[in-house]
């Protein structure tokens, strides 16, 4: 489960790297007015941020289902544990009989 929120992380983070290289090389190399360059980069600005919050989402929805997981494990090792616990002191306290 950490690994792959680590590899969402990762992703999410090349996504935004990316984003800005692309928008700084088209900045160098578009021939347009600063007007239409500024629309554009707000464009792309708004792409980027939602796919951020989409990948955010992703993190956590996956994050939200490894705790549920890792409850249900510890709740079924406790049973098993008291279970085991009252078993040892059965076999190691024989029942007397009451006086």
């Amino acid at each position: 489960m950490g690994q792959n929120n680590n590899q969402a992380g990762y992703f999410l983070m090349g996504a935004v790297v990316g984003g800005l290289i692309g928008a700084g090389i088209s900045l160098l190399t578009a021939p347009r007015s600063g007007e239409e360059t500024r629309e554009i980069l707000l464009a792309r600005g708004e792409e980027l941020r939602a796919d951020a919050e989409r990948q955010i989402d992703m993190i956590q929805t996956e994050a939200q289902r490894a705790l549920t997981d890792l409850r249900r494990q510890a709740a079924h090792a406790m049973g098993d544990l008291e279970q085991s616990v009252a078993d040892a002191r059965h076999a190691v306290k024989p029942d007397t009989p009451a006086e």
